[in-house]
């Protein structure tokens, strides 16, 4: 049975996952001969490195507001403070 990427949401085939790039793979095999405690590293550094990156939900939130946007779907910052209340100008 496949099983999802961590990193991609990749399918998983005989080990692999397809749609992860050679040079990913590359990469992540060279960790795989590093030791445990390394290998940690790694992994923490690669996840720090994802966190600038904004999720597949938040894609999708950021393309759904584009398309507002281009409806004209929007209102304005004066507008929106108005209906929040807020005090701040």
């Amino acid at each position: 049975m496949a099983s999802a990427s961590p990193l991609q949401g990749g399918e998983r085939r005989e080990g692999r996952y397809i749609n992860m790039t050679k040079l990913l793979e590359q990469a992540i095999e060279r960790v795989r001969q590093l030791p445990e405690a390394e290998q940690d590293m790694a992994a923490a550094e690669l996840i720090g490195y994802l966190a600038d990156f904004p999720t597949s939900e938040e894609r999708s939130a950021i393309a759904d507001g584009r398309h507002a946007f281009e409806r004209g779907e929007y209102i304005s910052l004066e507008q929106l403070r108005h209906d929040m209340g807020s005090r701040h100008h």
